[in-house]
C-alpha cells in the first residue's frame, strides 16, 4: 500500500543479474505504486509482478506477470531488451505509445485474461526474432494496430466480444504462414 519513488532517471529498482537476484512484487495492502522503472538486468535476474502498480518494467532478465498493473503514461509499459523468457498470464499493461515493446527477446508468452493496450501505436511491437505466443482470453488493443511484428506469432485464440485484431507484418517475404 506504499509508494516507492526515486529521483534517479534510469530506474527506481535495479535487480542485479550477476548475483542471480530474484524479486517478487506483491502489494498486500492494495494501492501500492512503484514510480519509475523496475529494471531486471540480464544474466540471471528474475522479476515477478503479482499485484500492485508499476510505472514501467525493463525486462532484461526473466519476467513473469500473474497480476498487477504496469501503467506508463510516457512510453512503453513493458520493454523486453534481452534473450529472456517473458510469461504474462494476468494483469494489465498500458503504454501511452506501446503496451509491450520487444526489441530483443526469446519467448514472450501471453495467456489468461491479460489486458494489453498501446494507446499511441501498437499493443505489442517486436523488432526482434522473439517468438510471441498468445492464448487464453486476452484483451489486446492499440492505436495504430494490435501487433507490429518482425517475429513469429502464434495465436492460439481469437478476439472475443466483437474485438478485431490488426496485424502488421514487417518482412520482405513470408516463407511459412497460415492464415485461417
Amino acid at each position: 500500500g506504499h509508494k516507492i519513488e526515486c529521483s534517479d532517471t534510469l530506474c527506481t529498482i535495479w535487480i542485479d543479474g550477476a548475483s542471480g537476484s530474484e524479486l517478487t512484487i506483491r502489494d498486500s495492502q492494495n494501492g501500492g505504486y512503484i514510480q519509475g522503472v523496475v529494471y531486471a538486468v540480464a544474466g540471471g535476474s528474475k522479476l515477478c509482478l503479482e499485484s500492485g502498480t508499476v510505472e514501467a518494467v525493463a525486462a532484461n532478465g526473466d519476467f513473469t506477470m500473474t497480476g498487477g498493473r504496469i501503467i506508463s503514461e510516457d512510453g512503453s509499459g513493458l520493454n523486453v531488451n534481452s534473450e529472456v523468457d517473458v510469461v504474462i498470464s494476468g494483469g494489465e499493461i498500458y503504454g501511452s505509445k506501446c503496451g509491450v515493446w520487444i526489441s530483443y527477446g526469446d519467448n514472450v508468452i501471453i495467456s489468461g485474461d491479460t489486458k494489453i493496450t498501446g494507446a499511441g501505436q501498437y499493443a505489442i511491437r517486436s523488432s526482434s526474432s522473439a517468438e510471441v505466443v498468445i492464448s487464453g482470453t486476452p484483451t489486446i488493443s492499440g492505436g495504430a494496430g494490435e501487433f507490429d511484428l518482425n517475429s513469429k506469432i502464434t495465436l492460439n485464440t481469437q478476439p472475443a466480444n466483437g474485438e478485431v485484431w490488426r496485424v502488421k507484418i514487417n518482412t520482405e517475404e513470408i516463407t511459412d504462414g497460415i492464415f485461417a
